[in-house]
């Protein structure tokens, strides 16, 4: 993920970069799954499945959505389909089309087309208020992109209860001392960021 660095009025999410593809990934993925598709009426089979630990550690089991750490006792997160198979099944087998995320964000996006995608988004686009701990597009940004950044955080929830609890609940720990920043670091890197960029001089 980006490392940028940026003043106070630049909190962002961390963009997303994208990661090789895994060298047994055309073999084990792409080529069964081609063939199943050239055989197949319906729904294409999950194939992917097969790449879901590479594509986990690929991104160091942080969702792409919602940038918080999936716990591998609760699953091995989900191989989302950016491109929905529905629309297209032959990018249901290509590493490009996933994106590594949580099964409750995954199965919000569904074949929503309004949600921005995790590697285009652009550093300074979000940032998080540190009271109420909700996702806001960052000020100063274009119209069409605050538009965007507004359907994303509606289509996916992002200011749910949930998110916000997870979010206060990670800040609160930080903030009485149970754990140091290269914590949140490693399993929630927006927040992290937030809490740095908090902490430089104004």
């Amino acid at each position: 993920r980006s490392a940028n660095s940026t003043g106070r009025s630049g909190r962002r999410v961390i963009r997303v970069a994208p990661q090789p593809e895994p060298a047994d990934f055309d073999a084990q993925v792409r080529q069964l799954g081609l063939s199943a598709l050239a055989e197949l009426v319906g729904e294409p089979p999950p194939f992917w499945r097969q790449c879901l630990p590479q594509l986990a550690a690929a991104y160091r089991r942080i969702c792409a959505y919602s940038c918080h750490y999936v716990e591998p006792i609760t699953g091995l997160g989900t191989a989302d389909h950016y491109v929905p198979k529905s629309l297209d099944p032959r990018r249901a087998y290509e590493w490009t089309n996933y994106r590594f995320a949580c099964g409750s964000m995954n199965a919000r996006k569904g074949v929503a087309s309004r949600v921005l995608d995790p590697f285009e988004v652009q550093d300074g686009w979000f940032q998080v208020e540190l009271v109420r701990f909700q996702l806001h597009a960052a000020p100063g940004l274009p119209l069409e992109i605050v538009a965007s950044i507004d359907d994303t955080i509606h289509a996916l929830e992002l200011n749910d209860d949930a998110c916000m609890r997870a979010r206060a609940d990670a800040c609160e720990g930080y903030w009485r001392g149970d754990y140091p920043l290269t914590h949140l670091e490693r399993r929630f890197p927006l927040l992290a960021r937030e809490l740095r960029l908090g902490d430089e001089p104004r």
